[in-house]
């Protein structure tokens, strides 16, 4: 299970892969891309906040 790309259980894994379940035209580097940038905001705000 997971939030965005941060996993519920384990807050400090957060899933990027291959397939439909990691975010629209994750096949592509374009697609790859919007997901990597999304978990890389969350990991910041997580370092930075701390939540």
């Amino acid at each position: 299970m997971t939030t965005g790309t941060r996993a519920v259980d384990e807050l400090r894994l957060h899933r990027l892969g291959y397939g439909d379940w990691t975010g629209p035209a994750s096949a592509t580097h374009i697609g790859i891309g919007m997901t990597a940038r999304a978990a890389v905001a969350d990991i910041a705000d997580h370092l930075y906040t701390g939540r």
